[in-house]
């Protein structure tokens, strides 16, 4: 065959090896299946203090925020949406990649990971009330990092 062939051929088959290969090399994770009886809720609150300047910014307008997300025992609702368990997950694994000096593309298969928790679902009316966890995660890390151990402690909800 002449290089002429090859060379026009060789950019589409590497894509196409390219796509073949991607999964297995960098497989979309799943989190663990929770293994208690309720059902999992979630809802997200990014709430602004505008009495309070934010003190890590140089913008001098700019006001305290706070991110909140609630996990509770919710009723099962086969419908609903499952959450992502990364919302911002290509600005949250851009950041990770360039720490840890990775290509961008090494966590892209973050974006298609979902939790096992149900957006904005009702509250499962089994007990009359649940236990309270308040958790800050801090400057280490952000909040999805311990989803798999939020999901557990809501599904059995003891």
């Amino acid at each position: 065959m002449s290089d002429r062939f090859w060379r026009s051929r060789w950019p589409g088959r590497a894509w196409v090896a390219a796509s073949i290969a991607s999964p297995i090399i960098l497989p979309v994770f799943q989190l663990p299946q929770p293994t208690g009886p309720y059902g999992i809720g979630t809802v997200t609150y990014d709430w602004t203090d505008a009495s309070r300047p934010e003190l890590f910014s140089t913008n001098s307008n700019a006001r305290r925020e706070l991110m909140v997300q609630i996990w509770y025992p919710a009723q099962e609702n086969p419908s609903s949406a499952l959450a992502p368990y990364i919302p911002t997950a290509n600005a949250v694994m851009a950041v990770t990649a360039q720490i840890h000096s990775w290509p961008n593309f090494a966590l892209q298969s973050v974006n298609y990971v979902t939790s096992h928790a149900m957006k904005s679902v009702l509250v499962t009316n089994d007990r009359p009330s649940y236990p309270v966890l308040i958790y800050l995660e801090g400057l280490t890390g952000y909040r999805e990092l311990t989803t798999f151990q939020d999901e557990e402690l809501v599904s059995t909800a003891t």
